[in-house]
């Protein structure tokens, strides 16, 4: 009896995470549909394309253990995710980027911080390029779903070429493809 009651157990605790992974996506979905990307469409975990929620999260394993909170991995998750953006830049363009983002988040120059953000961004573009360069997706959105049982990470996610800051916000010019975002859900 001991051992149904734990595969029941178990059954429960997998049909609901499910559920919660299935909500979130859900929730992602149309937060991206309502932004200024212009996008009516979103796929869930198309086939043949790779899991960037699995990406992201080897994206930033080696920070990870830094970031106690919850607050502190949504900060990690949204450097990380603009550092992989950034990193699609042409390399002209990046350090300018990098530079911007980092007077927004600390507007003293002189202040160390803004030399640490720097470097760390500097470092996820580096880890990007030098391991997921053969990954060509732009980071849309994402959403950290975290409870006692553990986290799920939903990723929406868009096939790029290498993106520009000209890039008007209504959507690609007529001679690039459509964006369509594709949802990345962990299982």
């Amino acid at each position: 009896m001991a051992r149904k009651s734990k595969e029941f157990g178990d059954l429960l605790y997998n049909q609901t995470a499910q559920q919660r992974r299935d909500r979130s996506m859900q929730r992602l979905a149309k937060r991206v549909k309502q932004s200024s990307l212009n996008v009516s469409e979103v796929q869930v975990d198309p086939q043949g394309e790779i899991k960037m929620s699995t990406v992201l999260e080897q994206f930033v394993d080696p920070y990870w253990p830094e970031a106690r909170t919850h607050q502190e991995r949504i900060f990690l998750l949204n450097i990380a995710v603009s550092a992989w953006n950034m990193a699609l830049l042409e390399e002209n363009e990046r350090l300018e980027q990098v530079n911007s983002l980092v007077s927004q988040l600390s507007p003293d120059p002189s202040n160390p911080v803004a030399d640490e953000i720097r470097e760390m961004f500097m470092e996820l573009i580096e880890r990007q390029q030098t391991l997921f360069s053969t990954i060509d997706r732009l980071i849309v959105d994402f959403e950290l779903d975290e409870n006692r049982y553990g986290a799920n990470l939903s990723v929406v996610s868009t096939p790029a070429n290498p993106i520009s800051p000209e890039t008007p916000a209504d959507g690609p010019a007529d001679d690039q493809p459509p964006i369509e975002p594709e949802g990345q859900q962990d299982s």
